[in-house]
């Protein structure tokens, strides 16, 4: 018997060993191979920058939810690296034009008009930029408009149809699979509940919403105008028409410049850059000159302006790329706060909002900064900050919003899914409780609230809508009152907040980081950029320290992946369900990149 465990026990020894040694192995070739990608590439002469936006476009570099995958899914360039990019670009004479390959990109409005903006002033210093594609979504020919020659592939075609805004409603779903919505919310513009009591829009959102996409498209028209010396009138008359839905009809409207297949603008591409037919075309893409020329840190100053990062949804918990996590937050503004460099914090917000919790302790870190540590904090708003997002944008000094930005929403609900109906006519399945008081079975799952349940519930909403309007007015050096009237729920752009004094000024991010050194009354500084991103390495580590929470970000990227625009609803639904309490967050998707 001795003999046999010990047989047992050094068989299960040499297959852990063998285990161990295998994770060993694997870990280090997965640290060869991203030691090997980290080496910086070299940037050869009379090079081209191949710019193809393939993957959504978040502001600070990898911080992109489902992105904490290894080393293989690293280096995904935010905004404003990219713009440092085009700018570098600019003045390096290894590089000489831009050859932009786009067919859909994944882009707000906001973040298209800043990208758009930096090609142009690329193209200004006297390079090329040429864009080709068989087919141009709406956002990708919006972008490519930027470029000096744009060419279309024969039987191509530019989905070019005007500005859209969806929004589904599941009530009647719902109600076939015997699922009561319990619905609560403060402000007659706060739609983010409609889908679930209502069939269809109602005229508070539909007027709100088109408000939006008008003057979005006014100025979608006018800047596609401008690049292309067509007329607003006759570009209305090609959308109308859809005369981008052929090769012909973009040509004869002057959508492009030239029909060419592949091949004959790689011609184009070599005879500006003086290459013979036989020459191979160096390119090299944004991210490996990223990594070729990163940004140079300025260290002559002890000073810091802290450069915070607020992207994604606003949920509780920890710290999860691409999200605003209440407890990773807190600790985050905290730290940043206390540190004696530190003498000034700009927020960039890039979030339709959240739970109301976590934005209310974010608010209270970053007053505490403006009242216990004497920072100026200044806001950035970028494609949106509304609802919780915006709730935190008030505690601040100054707020600065793109024309295009989505902001506003000052408006809270609640939402709770009962199951009352399916359990007992569907399913059969009847409950019984045993009490020990009037409301210890309540607000759960599996009854219709009651109407003392509901009194109760609606309260706690008013609760906090009320509460948010006090934060507004006194931040705004308002009244309740005027907050309430401009609020509701309601959104504004960036342009419209600043006319009825929800935003101070509108400017970029630069603009708002130059005023944060004023208030400081600062001139040499270091920007130092929050949240860390960890490197991949560290993602390796993780992914094996926290198989379970690695599985659902790999989970969570297929479906999003797959299920493509019917994945937000699903996400709107988890998280809700995440963070029980009162929500502060958009309703719909404006339909830009079609």
């Amino acid at each position: 018997m001795r003999k046999l465990l010990k047989s047992i026990s050094t068989t299960c020894l040499g297959v852990l060993a063998g285990f161990l040694t295998i994770i060993l192995i694997g870990m280090f070739a997965a640290y060869c191979m991203i030691r090997q990608s980290e080496r910086p590439p070299k940037v050869h002469p009379n090079t081209v920058l191949h710019l193809k936006l393939s993957a959504p476009l978040p502001e600070r570099t990898n911080n992109v939810q489902g992105n904490n995958l290894g080393w293989q899914n690293r280096d995904i360039l935010g905004l404003h690296d990219l713009k440092q990019v085009l700018k570098e670009a600019k003045s390096d004479e290894r590089i000489k034009g831009i050859f932009l390959d786009v067919e859909q990109v994944s882009l707000g409005v906001a973040t298209a008009r800043n990208l758009r903006q930096s090609l142009i002033e690329f193209r200004e210093s006297g390079k090329f930029v040429l864009a080709h594609s068989s087919f141009y979504s709406q956002g990708a020919y919006y972008l490519a408009t930027a470029a000096d020659s744009v060419y279309l592939n024969p039987m191509g075609m530019i989905n070019f149809v005007g500005l859209s805004a969806d929004v589904m409603y599941y009530k009647n779903t719902l109600e076939k699979l015997g699922i009561k919505m319990e619905v609560f919310y403060a402000g007659q513009y706060k739609s983010a509940t409609e889908p679930y009591r209502r069939e269809q829009m109602s005229e508070e959102n539909r007027r709100q919403i088109r408000a939006y996409i008008d003057e979005l498209y006014g100025r979608f028209l006018t800047d596609i105008s401008k690049s292309r010396r067509i007329p607003i009138p006759e570009l209305q008359r090609i959308v109308n028409n859809w005369d981008g839905s052929s090769d012909a009809l973009s040509a004869e409207n002057k959508l492009v410049d030239r029909i060419a297949y592949e091949d004959e603008v790689h011609a184009v591409l070599r005879e500006k850059l003086g290459l013979t037919s036989k020459d191979k075309i160096k390119v090299i893409s944004p991210e490996k000159y990223f990594r070729a020329r990163p940004p140079q840190l300025d260290r002559s100053s002890k000073n810091e302006i802290a450069l915070l990062y607020a992207e994604g949804g606003f949920i509780g918990g920890e710290a999860q790329p691409g999200t605003v996590a209440e407890n990773h937050y807190v600790k985050m503004i905290r730290k940043i706060r206390k540190s004696e460099k530190v003498k000034a914090i700009v927020l960039r917000i890039n979030s339709g909002g959240g739970s109301a919790m976590a934005s209310e302790n974010i608010w209270r870190e970053l007053s505490l900064a403006r009242s216990e540590n004497k920072l100026p904090v200044v806001i950035s708003m970028g494609n949106v900050a509304a609802s919780a997002a915006y709730m935190i944008a008030v505690a601040s000094d100054s707020i600065f919003a793109e024309e295009s930005s989505l902001t506003g929403s000052i408006g809270v609900f609640g939402m709770m899914p009962t199951f009352e109906e399916l359990l007992n006519e569907k399913l059969g399945v009847t409950l019984d409780t045993v009490l020990t008081g009037h409301l210890a079975a309540s607000f759960g799952p599996y009854r219709t609230f009651s109407d003392r349940e509901r009194q109760l519930m609606q309260a706690r909403v008013n609760e906090s809508y009320a509460s948010f309007l006090k934060k507004v007015a006194d931040s705004r050096g308002s009244t309740v009152q005027k907050i309430d009237s401009i609020g509701q729920g309601r959104i504004w752009t960036g342009t419209k907040a600043q006319e009825v004094g929800l935003v101070d000024r509108i400017g970029s991010l630069k603009d708002a980081i130059r005023s944060a050194s004023d208030l400081a009354s600062i001139e040499a500084y270091q920007l130092k950029e929050y949240p860390a991103i960890k490197n991949p390495w560290q993602e390796l580590i993780d992914q094996l320290m926290n198989p379970q929470q690695a599985r659902m970000q790999q989970q969570k990227q297929l479906l999003q992946e797959h299920l493509g625009k019917w994945y937000p609803p699903l996400e709107f639904l988890y998280e809700i369900n995440r963070d029980p309490g009162p929500q502060a967050r958009l309703p719909f998707i404006i339909r830009f990149d079609q």
